[in-house]
């Protein structure tokens, strides 16, 4: 089995509830737990259609990104439906670099 040559994103569950907005913050921490600024900027793409993703931008601040989905595009997501947090750093081109992933669970009673 091969090496990773570069630690993949780390894989998460987002919990939603129909009708109900779902907004969280991810922060940004070296090896020794101290929070380092992001400098760039950050978004998650949502598949609900995989050939149209839905696009959230985080609102960011020094090493905080908040995040938050809205409940039209929540009550849309499946069990199944995967998204995916991007950090795009400002260049030419830009270098778009893969945060974390996963899918949502909903818990809607």
């Amino acid at each position: 089995m091969a090496t990773n040559l570069v630690n993949p994103p780390q894989q998460f569950t987002i919990p939603v509830t129909k009708g109900c907005d779902r907004a969280f913050t991810l922060n940004r921490k070296d090896t020794a737990g101290a929070a380092v600024d992001w400098n760039a900027s950050l978004y998650m793409d949502i598949l609900i259609d995989p050939n149209s993703p839905t696009r959230i931008n985080a609102t960011v601040a020094t090493s905080a990104a908040e995040f938050r989905i809205e409940s039209t595009t929540c009550d849309l997501v499946t069990n199944q439906t995967v998204w995916r947090i991007v950090m795009s750093q400002a260049g030419s081109p830009t270098l778009e670099t893969p945060v974390a992933l996963g899918k949502f669970k909903r818990f809607d009673g």
